[in-house]
C-alpha cells in the first residue's frame, strides 16, 4: 500500500497537488470549532493572531490572554482565530464580523519592522477592513529598524492607526511607550502601558526538587550578545551541579487548547525542576518569574527583557546582566537558589487594561 501511494504522489502533477493541499487546509479551517464560533450571530470578543506554531513564549500569551478575557468579560463569547486560520481563509473569517464585536489582537513583539510579513501584516488588514470595530492591541514590544524601510513602515503605519477613532495599543515596556508617543503612533490618550500579560498568570508549585542549571539562549535575529558558557561551567563544576540546555520552543506545532495546556505545563515544569534559569529570552525569563524559579536575565535585540524587568525588578530572585558582569551576578544571586519563591500578580498593574475592557462591554 506504501509502495502505490508513493508511486501515485509521484505521478501527480505538482500544481494539483498544491490545489489539493490548500482545499485540505481551507476545509480544516472552516470544519474548526472556533470557526463554527465565529458564524453565531451576536456580540463577541474575538481574539486574532494566536499562535499555532511551537513558540511557548506566544502560546503562554495566547493562554493568558483567553484567562484575562475569561476573568474580566465572560458575559460575552470569547472566539479564538489563530495565525495560521487567518492566512487560510481570511476572507471567510472577515466575513462573519459583525460591527459590535470587540476585536483583540494578540500581544508579543512583532510590532514594527521584525516580524512585519506575519502578525504586523494582519494587524495592517484588521485596522483597514474593520474602521469601526473596537480594536484593542494587547501588550506588545515594538521595533522599527533605523533604515530607509523602517521610516517608510513607521510612517505608513502612524496614517493608518490615525485613521482609525476605536483603536487602542498597549505596550509591555516604557521604552516602546515613550517611542510610540513620540512618534504619535496613536492619539496617547489610546496607549498604554502595562506588563506582559504572561505576568497575569500564577501558578500551584510545579516541581518538589530543584537540581543543576538551565541554559535557555537565543540564536535568531533577535539575539543580541554571545554568552561565555566557560563561565557558567566553572560556576556549575565547583558547586557539583550540572548545565542543562533548553529553549521555548518546540519543533511541533500546537493545534487545539490541550496540545498547548500540556507543552505549556510540561515547559513549565522543566523551568521549575532547576535551581537556576540563565536566559535571554523574554518568556525564558517570565516562565521563571511565574515558577519562582530564580534567574539571570539577558537583554536581546529589541530590548523587550530589560523593558519588562522593570516591571519585576523587586523580586529578588531575578536579576538582569550582561556578558560581562555574569562572573559577578551568578555570585550575587547564589544565595537564592535554595530558597523557594511564590509569584502573585500585581493586578494593579493591569488597571488600565482591565478598566478598558470593562468599559467596553458595558
Amino acid at each position: 500500500m506504501n509502495k502505490i501511494r508513493k508511486i501515485i504522489k509521484k505521478i501527480i502533477p505538482r500544481n494539483l497537488k498544491v490545489y489539493l493541499h490548500k482545499k485540505k487546509k481551507r476545509e480544516e479551517y472552516i470544519n474548526c470549532s472556533s470557526f463554527q464560533e465565529l458564524k453565531k450571530t451576536g456580540k463577541k470578543i474575538i481574539l486574532f493572531g494566536t499562535p499555532e506554531y511551537g513558540n511557548l513564549g506566544d502560546h503562554a500569551i495566547a493562554k493568558a490572554e483567553l484567562l484575562f478575557l475569561q476573568r474580566y468579560c465572560s458575559q460575552l463569547p470569547i472566539v479564538e482565530i489563530t495565525q495560521e486560520m487567518l492566512f487560510w481563509i481570511k476572507e471567510e473569517v472577515f466575513c462573519q464580523i459583525e460591527k459590535e464585536d470587540i476585536l483583540i489582537y494578540t500581544g508579543g513583539g512583532f510590532f514594527g519592522t521584525l516580524y512585519s510579513k506575519d502578525g504586523m501584516s494582519s494587524l495592517r488588514d484588521i485596522v483597514r477592513r474593520f474602521p469601526l470595530n473596537t480594536i484593542i492591541i494587547f501588550p506588545q514590544t515594538i521595533f522599527y529598524s533605523q533604515d530607509r524601510r523602517g521610516k517608510r513602515e513607521l510612517n505608513n503605519d502612524r496614517r493608518l492607526f490615525n485613521k482609525h477613532e476605536k483603536l487602542f495599543l498597549f505596550l509591555r515596556e516604557k521604552k516602546s511607550y515613550r517611542f510610540a508617543i513620540k512618534e504619535k503612533i496613536l492619539n496617547g490618550d489610546h496607549i498604554f502601558c502595562v506588563p506582559d500579560i504572561v505576568l497575569t498568570l500564577s501558578l500551584s508549585k510545579m516541581a518538589e526538587e530543584r537540581n543543576n542549571i538551565l541554559v535557555c539562549l537565543r540564536n535568531d535575529k533577535e539575539k543580541r550578545e554571545s554568552i561565555n558558557i566557560e563561565i557558567i561551567k566553572k560556576f556549575v563544576a565547583e558547586r557539583g551541579m550540572q548545565i542543562e540546555f533548553g529553549t521555548t520552543r518546540i519543533e511541533k506545532d500546537l493545534k487545539d487548547s490541550v496540545e498547548r495546556e500540556k507543552a505549556l505545563n510540561d515547559k513549565f515544569k522543566e523551568f521549575a525542576a532547576h535551581k537556576l534559569v540563565i536566559t535571554d529570552r523574554l518568556h525564558g525569563m517570565i516562565f521563571s518569574v511565574i515558577t519562582g524559579t530564580p534567574c539571570i536575565a539577558i537583554d536581546n535585540l529589541t530590548r523587550k527583557v530589560s523593558g519588562v524587568y522593570e516591571w519585576i525588578k523587586d523580586l529578588e530572585y531575578i536579576m538582569l546582566s550582561d556578558k560581562k558582569e555574569l562572573d559577578n551576578t551568578l555570585l550575587s544571586i547564589e544565595k537564592y537558589l535554595n530558597q523557594e519563591y511564590t509569584y502573585r500578580e500585581k493586578q494593579e498593574e493591569f488597571e488600565s487594561l482591565i478598566k478598558l475592557m470593562k468599559e467596553i462591554i458595558e
